[in-house]
């Protein structure tokens, strides 16, 4: 008998845990990350990238996280303001894995993306470099 209750309290402490930790999920606005979004891809692209749009999170077994206005600026001196422009960037993961702390990438969906290139008087084009 006092294994069974043992067992039931153990599992309401599970199942009480678990729902703090989707009411703490729930509450989690992604747009106070915009900085560290920011930087990341920044980083990532070589260039600077600004996140001008609304960040929301669907939340969900694979959860999507969406940016909108997405700028990536050109340097001074191109005829072009931006290197690229996206109305929407989706990126959605897998969740079982992210909480184990490893980032599975679903799927990433672009919406209204323009490039714009332009090649210098050399011949040289735009070029985003990759960061080491």
């Amino acid at each position: 008998m006092a294994r069974l209750k043992f067992i039931a309290w153990l599992l309401l402490g599970v199942l009480l845990l678990l729902a703090g930790v989707g009411a703490a999920l729930m509450s989690v606005d992604p747009a106070m990350f915009r900085g560290e979004f920011e930087a990341r891809a920044s980083a990532a692209l070589g260039r600077t990238v600004q996140l001008g749009g609304p960040i929301r999170l669907e939340r969900s077994l694979t959860p999507r996280l969406v940016i909108g206005d997405i700028k990536i600026p050109n340097p001074e001196g191109h005829r072009d303001a931006d290197f690229a422009t996206a109305e929407e960037v989706a990126v959605q993961v897998a969740l079982l894995p992210l909480l184990r702390g490893d980032l599975q990438v679903l799927e990433v969906r672009f919406s209204g993306v323009k490039i714009f290139l332009e090649a210098a008087s050399d011949g040289a084009g735009t070029v985003l470099r990759r960061a080491e």
